[in-house]
């Protein structure tokens, strides 16, 4: 599977997940005001900052799919990372503004709400469709590959955590203990923030060439190093850029074999790493002269 591909089907995951989070927020925003739920209301706010990501993203993956062109020999994917830069600076002013208007309400005007029961209606709905999302987007990043999706997927299910949370301060603050809820809503604040941080964190790890993690390196190695007529494996090196990655290996072969049979060589390790990993979609071989 080629990195279009990859990329359209990723889109359509993406795009899939977007309409639903489209119809949570607007859920769950007009729920949380009419029942009188902070905590519904920040989740909503949480929500709207899921939207604004997925469709940045989305946008970035559409760019970031474009071929090669004469201007960029290598592709465009690192636009989906300055992108999401973009978006993590924009969830720290949502939660910001959360936590402002929390706090506001509650201390500085000392306004206690007690939300209606529809609240815990909605906070239980939202979180059985969440954990649908979870399942189906799991599906489709083991499928596809993706590590991106896969850790989509997990967002999706600390989502259905926090509804599970919006559940128990509203079912609190009904209870006679309505501070529940407004504490509910500062959870989701700060959740919120980690969420931006670990946005920003992976943004600028694909902006500097981060390696692959070190295990797929060691199997990576392993397959090479399984190839008949590679000697010995004297370097290895790669760089992922979202949905894709690229390596560079330097190999040790028998220094009387022909050039033709070099060339064999270098062919039959790129088509067993990409059988193994098919996220990988360029391997430059380097061919080292080993004395017997």
């Amino acid at each position: 599977m080629d990195t279009q591909e990859r990329g359209k089907i990723y889109q359509r995951v993406v795009l899939l997940t977007l309409s639903a989070n489209v119809f949570l927020t607007l859920l769950k925003g007009i729920a949380g005001f009419k029942a009188g739920s902070s905590a519904l209301v920040a989740d909503a706010f949480h929500s709207g900052g899921d939207i604004v990501a997925s469709s940045v993203i989305l946008l970035g993956l559409c760019l970031a799919s474009k071929p090669p062109d004469k201007c960029h020999h290598y592709g465009h994917e690192k636009i989906e990372f300055v992108l999401t830069a973009l978006v993590s600076l924009l969830l720290l002013y949502i939660a910001y503004e959360l936590i402002s208007v929390t706090i506001n309400e509650k201390i500085m005007l000392n306004v206690t709400r007690v939300p209606d029961v529809m609240a815990l209606w909605v906070s239980a709905v939202c979180m059985i469709i969440k954990e649908a999302m979870f399942r189906f987007t799991v599906y489709r990043g083991q499928k596809l590959n993706s590590t991106a999706l896969l850790a989509d997927a997990w967002h999706h299910r600390t989502d259905a955590f926090i509804l599970g949370g919006i559940f128990i301060g509203v079912g609190g603050s009904r209870l006679g203990y309505p501070l529940m809820d407004y504490l509910v809503g500062l959870v989701i604040a700060v959740l919120i923030i980690i969420m931006a941080l670990r946005l920003g964190k992976s943004s600028l790890q694909g902006l500097i060439d981060t390696a692959p993690e070190q295990e797929k390196m060691k199997a990576i190695s392993s397959v090479i190093q399984g190839v008949r007529g590679v000697e010995e494996l004297h370097k290895l090196r790669g760089r992922s850029t979202g949905i894709c990655t690229y390596l560079e290996a330097k190999i040790g072969v028998d220094a009387g074999i022909s050039v033709q049979e070099g060339h064999e060589i270098a062919r039959e390790i790129k088509t067993c790493v990409q059988r193994a990993f098919p996220e990988i979609v360029d391997l430059t071989i380097h061919l080292n002269p080993v004395g017997k």
